[in-house]
């Protein structure tokens, strides 16, 4: 056969317009995995609850029309996103402890076994968070298929990712506040209290739960310092207390600071051990949280009041005030105490004396009630001659103010 000069230029202009003469060469590429096409979902109870281990199930179906192999999980948090969000999270698949001197890991990776078509598996994992705040969490699964024949085998790699957002919030709300023994607020307008050496307070801790799941308030420890002494009764320990959104417990405790200080001091701290009521018997989280700081004063003296539980109308009974020198140095006071509407008294109504250091002086008085009710007692008066008005507070946490008198009994009718 032959070729004129103007076919053979055809035949080649035709092979010029080919599709591999269209191909563009360039000095890398990139390599995509293949479209995946299993079913990825998530089972948990958002939101995360602060320091929680939160339980999150990665769900898998294989809907591949062939078996996978090679089944990776990899969980994490989102690296673009703030420092702190990150540093303030782990993923892990085994709860640790609060004390743990670990280092938490942002993501991890896991392997689960092959799965055939239609099959459903999946990998458990843990999320914990030490800040109320809004995360992203990114899932990636991972596998293989093989196509071709046993002689020559091709293994195919398929991605799926799916970026997730978990809020996290507080589990409740902690108030702490001192009171003396009367329940009445030591200090409602500062922030740090005074109390008095050697003297009995009330502090008040209350759980209010603001998670909207319900919680389980396992137990409630306190570490005290070695300077406060703890003298509420054993058998008043918090047990097991369920709390819903807006709920609240309290635990009251009994102290006394033995130690006399020129600078603020710390009471300690409180431990609260506490799980979701949906599963209180995995995941027991433990929040700690310091207690009030307070300023410690030294009263030169303090008054015991020795009173019956109640008593009865028209019927006398005894009342004591014993008056107690703290200081090494003679101490003088005195003492006003007057009649009221309710009550009749027989006593020193008036009078000065001086203490010896580290003695005692007592007062006693009879009492004639004249009606009965919570009545208001007859006000005892006592003043320390050098500072009269310095002391006001120490004593009305200190006296009693009422006491409950019952009805004189009547008198029953004669039968007949």
């Amino acid at each position: 056969m032959e070729l004129h000069w103007s076919s053979r230029d055809a035949l080649i202009s035709s092979m010029m317009e080919s599709p591999w003469q269209q191909l563009e060469i360039k000095p890398s590429a990139s390599v995509y995995p293949c479209e995946s096409n299993i079913e990825v979902s998530l089972d948990h109870s958002p939101p995360m609850i602060i320091d929680e281990w939160y339980s999150v199930r990665v769900v898998i179906k294989n809907t591949e029309p062939q078996a996978i192999s090679v089944v990776m999980v990899t969980f994490g948090l989102d690296n673009n996103q703030d420092n702190e969000l990150i540093e303030t999270a782990a993923v892990a698949t085994v709860p640790g402890n609060q004390g743990d001197q670990v280092e938490w890991e942002p993501s991890l990776e896991l392997q689960i076994s092959d799965m055939e078509p239609g099959q459903i598996d999946g990998a458990d994992l843990l999320v914990r968070c030490t800040q109320a705040a809004s995360r992203q969490f990114v899932l990636k699964i991972n596998y293989e298929i093989t196509i071709g024949d046993k002689d020559q085998p091709i293994r195919c790699v398929y991605e799926k990712d799916q970026v997730i957002t978990l809020n996290s919030v507080q589990p409740f709300a902690v108030s702490r506040k001192i009171t003396n023994m009367k329940c009445q607020e030591m200090c409602p307008a500062q922030d740090i209290c005074t109390v008095y050496y050697k003297e009995c307070f009330l502090l008040h801790t209350g759980v209010e739960a603001s998670s909207p799941w319900p919680i389980i308030i396992k137990k409630v420890s306190f570490n005290f310092a070695n300077y406060v002494v703890d003298l509420s009764p054993e058998d008043l320990a918090v047990g097991e207390v369920q709390l819903g959104a807006g709920e609240e417990a309290n635990v009251l405790s009994c102290l006394m600071v033995n130690r006399s200080a020129t600078t603020s001091l710390s009471l300690g701290s409180c431990t609260l051990e506490w799980c979701r009521a949906s599963s209180p018997t995995h995941h027991i989280s433990s929040t700690t949280l310091p207690l009030p700081i307070v300023e410690v004063t030294t009263a030169p003296f303090t008054v015991k009041t020795v009173l019956p539980p109640f008593g009865i109308s028209q019927q006398t009974f005894a009342a004591s005030y014993t008056i107690h020198n703290t200081t090494p140095l003679v101490q003088e006071f005195e003492v006003k105490m007057t009649s009221s509407e309710h009550f009749m008294l027989a006593g020193t109504q008036q009078t000065k004396f001086r203490i010896l250091p580290t003695q005692s002086h007592v007062l006693t008085y009879n009492m004639f009630p004249l009606s009965s009710g919570n009545l208001p007692l007859p006000p005892f008066q006592l003043e320390h001659t050098r500072n009269p008005k310095r002391y006001m507070s120490l004593l009305e946490s200190l006296l009693p103010t009422h006491i409950y008198i019952k009805p004189s009994p009547t008198a029953l009718p004669a039968t007949v």
